[in-house]
């Protein structure tokens, strides 16, 4: 039985949890993300397997983060578990100057100087979280 590792087992089951919790204004907000994730890992997957990439559907946000689930599966199955999560495709993959200035939007959202939040990303639910 093929199973994610943990970190990302944790990982998905807390953005599940943080998900079903979301206000739905807020979970429309961060479906755009969400999605550019599991088609980044799609298209990850597709390449790892000598196959064409091709568009996940968009099935609403009820599903965004089943169809997540399924994706680290699939990736995990394709051999791609073995690497950093640090290595795996972020949500927007944002450059590393998009990156600063969401540590830095993140840091003034909870009132922190930036330092405090250095080694800290942006989630895809706009939350910050450890990397």
């Amino acid at each position: 039985m093929i199973t994610v590792p943990d970190p990302v087992r944790i990982e998905l089951e807390r953005l599940d949890g943080r998900w079903r919790q979301l206000p739905l204004d807020q979970a429309l907000r961060a479906v755009p993300a969400v999605r550019a994730l599991v088609q980044a890992l799609a298209d990850e997957v597709a390449a790892a397997r000598g196959m064409p990439s091709a568009p996940v559907p968009d099935l609403g946000p009820a599903v965004a983060l089943d169809q997540l689930r399924v994706m680290a599966f699939d990736a995990v199955q394709a051999g791609l578990g073995h690497r950093s999560p640090n290595d795996w495709p972020t949500c927007a993959a944002p450059s590393p100057d998009a990156r600063s200035r969401s540590l830095e939007a993140a840091s003034a959202r909870k009132g922190m100087p930036p330092a405090q939040v250095s080694g800290r990303h942006t989630s895809c639910l706009g939350e910050p979280e450890l990397s």
